[in-house]
């Protein structure tokens, strides 16, 4: 559960420093305009689009570990079975996740083996002057 809050606190912690670095971009690239109106410049401004997706991002991320906590009106035996099997299924997924890097790391290997292969073939059957 304290994981849980931590990594909670570091995505509050992200999303407050993108809010403040992108109002300090914003303030420091964004063109003129009056208050209340917008531009051309303004509505095409790159950075906008950047921050606002990235605070969106981070947002839907904050909102999902929030729903990962265990619910409410549950006894702490609960909560700590919850906790367990989560654990026991983040292990499993991790070690299919390992395995399937090994494999990647197997097919990679295999492939350039190949690719030099067809490099050397290549090389030997150009006509030598």
């Amino acid at each position: 559960m304290a994981e849980l809050l931590t990594q909670l606190q570091d995505m509050i912690n992200e999303m407050a420093q993108l809010m403040c670095n992108s109002i300090g971009v914003l303030q420091d690239t964004a063109p003129q305009c009056d208050l209340g109106s917008t531009n051309n410049e303004i509505m095409t401004e790159a950075n906008c689009e950047l921050f606002a997706k990235h605070i969106a991002r981070t947002a839907k991320d904050i909102e999902t570990l929030i729903d990962s906590f265990p619910s409410e009106g549950l006894s702490i035996e609960e909560i700590n079975e919850q906790m367990a099997r989560k654990d026991s299924e983040k292990a499993k997924l991790m070690r299919e996740l390992e395995t399937s890097v090994t494999e990647g790391e197997q097919l990679s290997k295999q492939i350039e083996q190949k690719l030099g292969l067809i490099a050397t073939v290549q090389l030997e059957s150009r006509p030598h002057i």
